[in-house]
């Protein structure tokens, strides 16, 4: 092999960052059971019965089924799988199921691997990047299957996860704030040109 060959080898090669003492690197596939969702047609969509989800950006269910043959619990998490890529949601619910644009991961063990951690592991994930290259948008149970998550002991996803969780509640409500005071400047312009055309000002 070459210098230049060598060199272009290395350079190609991710190096992974060093994980604190007791964390260690996992695929998905080992720790979790990984499906596509279901199958549903117009007349499955009944608007009662169990949430159904779907490949999209909402955390809100798509629809509702009382058909839905497959049914996860708040031990699995849902990521989008064909148009919308990626999109993770942890719908926490006793019963919902997923429609077949999606890919559903379920903790095998959710003392090992709490959801909320898959969760916000998945969140980390460039989904489009994985999927850049294709014309329709689409991402396989293998993809996700291979896929390497960071996984420290149970005791340290809860705090960490506990942790992101009011950080993101406070990130969510610093938005809402924001998307407030843009709408009042928005609409302050068309309240001076009222006033200016009734002689108030």
């Amino acid at each position: 092999m070459t210098k230049t060959a060598e060199i272009s080898r290395e350079d190609s090669v991710e190096t992974k960052p060093q994980l604190p003492d007791g964390w260690r690197r996992e695929q998905l596939g080992n720790v979790c059971d990984i499906r596509m969702g279901e199958t549903l047609i117009a007349k499955d969509l009944t608007g009662d019965g169990i949430p159904v989800f779907s490949a999209n950006t909402s955390v809100e269910p798509w629809v509702f089924t009382s058909h839905g043959r497959l049914k996860f619990n708040q031990s699995s998490v849902v990521v989008g799988a064909r148009g919308s890529i990626g999109f993770p949601r942890w719908p926490n619910l006793p019963a919902w199921t997923a429609t077949q644009t999606t890919i559903v991961l379920t903790c095998r063990d959710s003392e090992a691997l709490i959801p909320e951690w898959l969760l916000r592991a998945l969140q980390r994930v460039d989904f489009k990047g994985m999927t850049a290259q294709q014309a329709i948008p689409m991402m396989t149970v293998g993809d996700l299957e291979l896929f390497e998550i960071p996984l420290p002991p149970p005791t340290e996803q809860k705090r960490i996860a506990g942790i992101l969780k009011e950080q993101m509640a406070a990130v969510e409500r610093a938005c809402r704030s924001a998307e407030a005071q843009l709408q009042a400047a928005e609409a302050l312009p068309a309240a001076l040109l009222r006033r200016a055309f009734n002689g108030e000002l």
